[in-house]
């Protein structure tokens, strides 16, 4: 049976055909797609940064045609917090990102993304990782050797279907899901992955563990790009619109290619080449929607997850700026660790370019916004509506309050006022990869970082004791968004 019968029969429709809304049949209303990649830098993509090494010609296109967000941030400095507060519109801190890998992050009847949109008419999809946990069948943890139906997974979360990997691709086990069934048990093992003139945690890093039969790291990229143009064309051909949620394992390592590297054109080695093979990727997903005649009517997202794991000593040995002008990488609470590429494209959307501050928090109120979603009134809790940015309505996002972000266990915070563009670091250090990662102030030095993003774009002035009462401003702000927003035992 072929992969499109597949996937046509896993998304027939499961109740009868058309809602109605303010804006006429949902059959008029935009599809969406939202791709979300993986430790990409947002100065990979050659729209934000002219001077990059890499070749990134169809999301250059995309940014051309659609707005492209310069100041746009991910909810928390890696992975799995991000993922849980794009889906939710909820801060990270509401989850339990520590112990993604013990039980489903999105605790059960929480609004996400897709059960919003799938109760308001649309036909839903995700193709791609996950990283949000499981529990098997009977709410226990999954036996090691993943045999089990996963719950709390996508496909209880709102997604009609689901095709992909529980977590990232450097961690075990290694394994495809359908759905809540594994596509063939991880019953093999796998030694550790590494790359020579890198660093441990680059190049074709993973560690040794459990591995399906057969899975390959570098398969996983041309996997799922065939799974989210099979998923799209299917989407594409009912009477409904849809909402196709596609997370990219990729350039997250190991970075797997798949060309010849000595045919890659571009440069910054072999994780310029990754990021080439990625923007191909979304290249050939976006031609698909266009020749099944979707893309007109399709609202399309492309962001990251959160900064690359690009060292300084790669900038200075590639001349490649994966963060742009902006300091740190993944992990850290300076820019480069949240602020991300981030284009959408699609009708009702300006085009052009803004510094409005936005958060993939957002998406959800965005997007429901967007495509006249009705939404209950307890999601997305932490969250703005763009909308009237991406329309080009208004130039200035309405988010007048603070905005929590976090590195995954320390929180920073972020407000925008008549004065300055101010970040609240209560800390000294990256709180990250980047070194140092912590500092101990010494008697007379500063006890944290404030910054003031307008003027100092790559946080080298620190006017934490020049400014005293704003940082008591941006203190109070941090302690009353901890506080409203607890983490979620009760979630």
């Amino acid at each position: 049976m072929s992969l499109f019968v597949l996937l046509a029969a896993a998304l027939a429709p499961a109740e009868p055909a058309v809602q109605q809304s303010a804006a006429g049949p949902t059959a008029k209303r935009p599809n969406v797609v939202v791709i979300l990649a993986d430790d990409l830098g947002w100065g990979d993509l050659g729209a934000n940064n002219p001077d990059s090494k890499i070749p990134t010609p169809h999301l250059d296109r995309l940014a051309a045609r659609g707005l492209r967000l310069t100041d746009a941030h991910s909810p928390a400095a890696w992975c799995t917090p991000t993922r849980y507060s794009l889906l939710t519109g909820r801060y990270s801190r509401r989850g339990r990102p520590w112990d993604w890998n013990q039980r489903p992050q999105i605790s059960e009847g929480t609004p996400t993304l897709g059960s919003v949109f799938a109760d308001a008419g649309y036909r839903t999809a995700m193709v791609g990782k996950w990283h949000l946990g499981f529990t098997g069948p009977e709410g226990e943890p999954l036996s090691e050797d993943r045999t089990e139906e996963h719950r709390g997974g996508p496909v209880d979360r709102g997604f009609a279907s689901w095709f992909g990997i529980p977590a990232s691709l450097d961690i075990p086990p290694y394994y495809f899901l359908r759905d809540r069934t594994p596509a063939g048990p991880p019953t093999d093992r796998i030694g550790a992955g590494s790359s020579p003139g890198w660093s441990p945690i680059q190049g074709d890093f993973w560690r040794e563990g459990l591995v399906a039969p057969g899975f390959a790291h570098q398969n996983v990229l041309p996997t799922f790009q065939k799974e989210a143009i099979a998923g799209a064309l299917t989407l594409a051909a009912d009477n409904r619109p849809f909402l196709l949620y596609v997370t990219l394992a990729s350039p997250h390592t190991p970075w797997a290619v798949t060309g010849d590297p000595a045919e890659y054109e571009g440069g910054a080695g072999l994780y310029g080449q990754f990021v080439a093979e990625t923007d191909a990727a979304v290249g050939v997903l976006l031609a698909a929607l266009e020749d099944a005649g979707a893309a007109e009517n399709t609202l399309v997202v492309f962001t990251s997850d959160n900064g690359p794991v690009w060292y300084d000593a790669d900038e200075e040995q590639y001349g490649h700026a994966s963060a742009g002008p902006y300091r740190g990488m993944k992990g850290d609470a300076w820019e480069g660790g949240h602020r991300v590429p981030f284009v959408v494209a699609g009708p009702g959307v300006r085009a052009g370019t803004s510094d409005a501050l936005t958060l993939h928090t957002d998406l959800l109120p965005t997007l429901a916004a967007a495509c006249d979603v009705p939404a209950p009134a307890d999601a997305a809790p932490d969250a703005v509506n763009q909308w009237p940015v991406w329309s080009g309505a208004t130039a200035t996002a309405p988010r007048t309050e603070a905005l929590l972000e976090s590195t995954g266990e320390r929180d920073f915070v972020r407000l925008d006022d008549a004065e300055g563009r101010w970040k609240l670091i209560p800390w000294r250090g990256s709180g990250g990869f980047s070194k140092p990662r912590i500092v101990r102030p010494r008697p007379g030095e500063p006890a944290g970082q404030l910054y003031n993003l307008a003027t100092d774009p790559g946080e080298r002035d620190n006017q934490y004791d020049a400014r005293p009462e704003k940082v008591a401003e941006l203190t109070a702000a941090l302690e009353r968004l901890q506080a409203t927003s607890a983490p979620a035992g009760a979630n």
